[in-house]
């Protein structure tokens, strides 16, 4: 069994599986009003937001597809670049 601890520091997370090699991700909850930091992030692989229903919704491709982001969701870059959807 792996033993995982994690240490947050503002949008930033280090996650040691052992203590010889941590991994580092960036964490970032889209608010639906927060598209530029969302660019920042993703680069090229996010398409810009659009509305439905009264919720703003974009898609990020996590490199197995595009996939649909909600507000409150969150978009997670691992430290070798891949993006991955955390579902609120």
């Amino acid at each position: 069994m792996i033993n995982t601890n994690y240490v947050f520091i503002i949008k930033t997370a280090f996650c040691f599986v052992d203590l010889h090699h941590p991994s580092i991700m960036t964490k970032l909850i889209y608010t639906g009003s927060n598209y530029d930091e969302v660019k920042r992030l993703c680069g090229d692989k996010v398409l810009a937001p659009y509305f439905c229903m009264g919720f703003s919704m974009l898609s990020v491709d996590t490199g197995e597809g595009f996939v649909s982001v909600n507000e409150g969701d969150a978009i997670i870059r691992e430290d070798d670049g891949s993006l991955r959807i955390e579902k609120q």
